[in-house]
């Protein structure tokens, strides 16, 4: 529950930025947000994690075969993701889920947990190019179904 608290101000915040007169905005629409409705176990290296559902994809950024969001325009951008780790039958487990956003290589934000939901998200400046997804860290898993556990997203300012 704290985390969606914590997303609800996160995207006030975001959008009275985006009201904002001083600031000169991009005339061009990009947003994207896709769901991936199987579960997915990294082996030694870590994966990229796709999605097989496409909500949006405004500009056509979201390549759903590789994961990956590769900007198309530059901007700051609003990304989101999430996750979700349950254990079978109620039980207790020893898995653990984390994944990690990606920006050309680098790490923009994490989310990490046993047997719950997690997510997170961030406004990050994007130049024309740049690559955005997420990952599945080595030997870790997600668990997803038709409820669409497992999300990605992002939206230009």
């Amino acid at each position: 529950m704290m985390w969606t608290v914590h997303w609800c101000v996160i995207t006030l915040l975001f959008m009275r930025c985006l009201s904002s007169p001083i600031r000169q905005r991009s005339t061009q629409l990009v947003a994207f947000s896709v769901s991936r409705t199987t579960s997915l176990q990294a082996a030694a290296n870590a994966v990229t994690i796709t999605h097989d559902l496409t909500n949006a994809n405004v500009g056509d950024g979201y390549d759903r075969f590789t994961g990956h969001f590769t900007a198309p325009v530059a901007g700051y951008y609003l990304l989101s993701m999430s996750e979700y780790l349950e254990a079978s039958n109620g039980q207790t487990t020893d898995s653990y889920s984390f994944v990690r956003m990606r920006k050309n290589g680098g790490i923009l934000t994490t989310v990490a947990g046993k047997i719950t939901g997690h997510a997170n998200q961030v406004i990050v400046h994007l130049q024309v190019g740049d690559n955005v997804w997420t990952e599945l860290v080595a030997h870790c898993k997600i668990y997803s179904s038709s409820s669409k556990y497992v999300t990605f997203s992002g939206v230009l300012s």
